[in-house]
């Protein structure tokens, strides 16, 4: 530790039993002053499983948050000793400037995390680390910069639905005793945190990346119980796009009859009256988030799609998110006894 401060390390079964005591339920525990102690992942494993072994003997449920900054590829060995690791150097409030203080371009042999993270530098980082991640143990892409200003309502919105979708902790990073309508309607979004907090733990996969004006659109798609899917299409570029999205995109990686099947849509960030769902609709628990106090609820039932969802608008520095419900016998042999027979494969089902 630096002289003259506190620190853990050394001492991890003093303090885990402090915190206990104090009845903590979460620690983040960094990776400042740490002596010299990484640069290897067998280094750096030891360090931080010190503190695992100390919070879980004081047994207490005690929520470990790892923050190495990348450090060491944590998500090939942290999995077992802690909650969630961080992946890259510490977030900034912008959506995509470049910054020499957060100078590497890819995660995998990152050699410096730096600082001054851009949002879709780290959605870049976190591209290939979801397989890495699941129930229990997740990818961190650092805290939310969600109100905090240096961002437009778009770019928020695509900040807080990708670090959903990418199933990294929501965790709110503005004032929150000076808090604007337009940040709480974010930070609210029940639909969009329903698919955070899905019990399959599934990180979306980026399915492609394609160069636009001034950027990309990308296309990411998660696995949800239910036999739901999530949907993103993002905008990073400075143009309007208007397209459409291929199913057969969508399940690259699915089953033909999932490419032909039908589902129903729903647009995650758009609201509608709670009375005005289609009553012949049967939606599963997840499909739609529970109703706002005025009534409206996230989700909005956007009808029956097949082939292609259709006519997408998708603004500069926007972020499209749909949940597409398989509408099962809507394909030849795809009915109740295709539905029992589909087994879970890793960490999505064999669609």
């Amino acid at each position: 530790m630096r002289e003259g401060f506190f620190g853990s390390l050394d001492y991890e079964e003093i303090d885990a039993k402090q915190y206990a005591a104090w009845k903590v339920d979460y620690l983040k525990y960094d990776n400042c002053y740490n002596e010299g102690r990484s640069g290897t992942p067998q280094i750096s494993q030891q360090r931080y499983a010190a503190m695992s072994k100390a919070l879980n003997a004081t047994g207490r449920p005690i929520l470990y948050s790892m923050c190495n900054w990348g450090e060491d590829q944590p998500w090939n060995w942290a999995n077992t000793i802690a909650n969630s690791w961080r992946i890259s150097g510490d977030i900034h409030d912008s959506f995509k400037r470049f910054d020499e203080r957060c100078p590497c371009t890819q995660v995998l042999d990152c050699k410096f995390a730096g600082y001054h993270c851009a949002v879709t530098r780290i959605i870049d980082f976190a591209a290939p680390l979801g397989q890495k991640g699941g129930p229990g143990h997740f990818n961190d892409l650092d805290m939310l910069e969600v109100g905090n200003g240096g961002m437009t309502y778009d770019e928020y919105v695509t900040h807080f639905s990708m670090w959903a979708i990418l199933k990294s902790p929501l965790i709110l990073g503005n004032d929150l005793n000076d808090m604007s309508d337009e940040t709480f309607s974010i930070i609210t979004n029940e639909a969009i945190i329903s698919v955070n907090k899905d019990s399959m733990g599934s990180a979306a996969n980026r399915i492609w990346k394609k160069e636009v004006a001034g950027g990309d659109l990308q296309l990411w798609v998660g696995w949800l119980t239910n036999w739901d899917t999530v949907v993103a299409l993002m905008n990073t570029g400075e143009e309007t796009i208007k397209t459409s999205v291929s199913i057969a995109d969508v399940f690259t990686d699915g089953s033909d009859w999932s490419r032909r099947a039908a589902y129903y849509l729903y647009d995650l960030w758009k609201l509608e009256d709670n009375v005005n769902l289609d009553a012949n609709v049967t939606m599963t628990p997840s499909a739609v988030s529970v109703p706002r106090k005025d009534g409206k609820r996230y989700g909005k039932y956007e009808g029956i799609v097949r082939g292609h969802i259709k006519d997408v608008v998708v603004k500069p520095h926007q972020t499209r998110v749909w949940k597409l419900g398989v509408i099962w016998g809507s394909v030849d042999g795809q009915g109740e006894e295709a539905q029992t027979k589909l087994k879970r494969r890793s960490s999505r089902y064999d669609l």
